[in-house]
């Protein structure tokens, strides 16, 4: 599940527009020369397709541009009119190699990518603070903020009587403290980052306190590792994969619910009983993207599609024939690929994509959608 909003602007640019899908591993000695090798063959694909030199220059003068990502990874850059529109370093290799000019940018290999993941915030707690990590969808960028807290008196002291009593109220007013500092921040990502999970790890008792001062939203997000910490000697690689584990549960949790709703809807469109708050197939995806009814976009993710759709100026200028948008004031209407298309309108509607495998839903034509309100019969 991923919203695509933020890309609204890159998406209603006028076009032609190149885009770019590149393996940028370097991990090997001759990475950097074998990643202009292949840079060099997808170049001389574009200028085929008739890009200009000037954006072609634009998109070589960022290729390989992430050195920071380890490993394994690729990288998108679309680019017009000799500028760099987007420039994103993906967590993985793309599974095809490609470079397309076209009049929109052919974003749905890197929807599909992150569609399957989702940004999260990562908190290794104790008494005295905390490691904040908020990492996006793409995984190869991460903000890292070590909040510190106050540590004396930090653990309750071995003293009878009064002073006992009093010892321990400061260090438990002192974790509180703590506590609510790690929370401003986590809130504050989780508000303003988009993040849909937040994972704690560490002390105990640290993460009981964080989460009672946690604001409702965060709270509701919170899922808890029984490993890690921020004690030296932790296992990094074993709660990375505990992370991982626990992000992706998030991930496919909240695509079950949405595809859950969406079959209730439709069997109730099906059925002919109560209000049509789903679509399925093409056509009827399309006519309520056109009216901007669409909640969640579904999509079964097929690299080797070839439908095509007719575009206008605006993202909810889509139909499958010309005549349909000349029809509605479209002087020139363009024709690209269907999913380009349906990711531009979904990114002009604010609807969010919901990327499926195949036979994971019996969907027509592999595409339907939730409605914010009802279609007539």
């Amino acid at each position: 599940m991923i919203r695509v909003d933020n890309l609204s602007d890159l998406l209603t640019r006028p076009g032609p527009v190149a885009t770019v899908y590149l393996d940028a591993t370097r991990s090997k000695e001759l990475g950097p020369q074998e990643v202009d090798k292949r840079w060099r063959a997808l170049r001389a694909e574009l200028a085929g397709q008739g890009a200009d030199e000037a954006t072609l220059d634009a998109i070589e003068g960022v290729v390989g541009g992430h050195p920071d990502v380890p490993g394994e990874h690729g990288q998108l850059v679309v680019a017009s009119g000799g500028t760099v529109r987007l420039d994103v370093a993906l967590a993985e290799v793309p599974r095809r190699e490609t470079a397309r000019w076209a009049p929109l940018p052919d974003l749905m290999p890197m929807v599909a990518q992150f569609g399957a993941r989702v940004p999260y915030v990562l908190a290794l707690v104790d008494r005295t603070g905390a490691d904040v990590t908020v990492v996006g969808p793409d995984r190869s960028s991460a903000e890292t903020q070590t909040v510190k807290g106050d540590t004396y008196p930090i653990r309750k002291v071995g003293v009878g009587g009064w002073s006992h009593l009093r010892y321990l109220h400061r260090a438990e007013d002192m974790w509180e403290a703590n506590a609510r500092k790690v929370a401003e921040v986590i809130d504050s990502a989780v508000h303003t980052k988009g993040v849909r999970a937040v994972v704690l790890a560490g002390d105990v008792r640290a993460r009981e306190t964080l989460r009672k001062n946690l604001d409702e939203r965060s709270a509701e997000l919170v899922t808890e590792l029984q490993t890690g910490g921020r004690a030296e000697g932790i296992d990094e690689e074993k709660l990375d994969t505990e992370v991982d584990a626990a992000v992706a549960r998030v991930a496919a949790e909240a695509d079950q619910a949405v595809v859950a709703r969406f079959s209730e809807a439709y069997g109730r469109v099906e059925s002919g009983v109560g209000d049509r708050l789903a679509a399925a197939g093409i056509a009827d995806t399309v006519a309520a993207l056109r009216q901007a009814q669409v909640e969640h976009l579904l999509l079964v993710d097929d690299p080797s599609s070839e439908a095509r759709a007719w575009i206008g100026p605006d993202p909810v200028h889509l139909a499958l024939g010309a005549e349909e948008l000349t029809g509605l004031g479209v002087t020139d209407p363009v024709e690209d690929r269907l999913d380009a298309a349906l990711v531009r309108a979904a990114a002009g509607t604010d609807a969010v994509i919901v990327t499926l495998a195949p036979g994971q839903l019996d969907l027509p034509d592999g595409i339907g959608a939730t409605l914010r309100y009802p279609t007539a019969p």
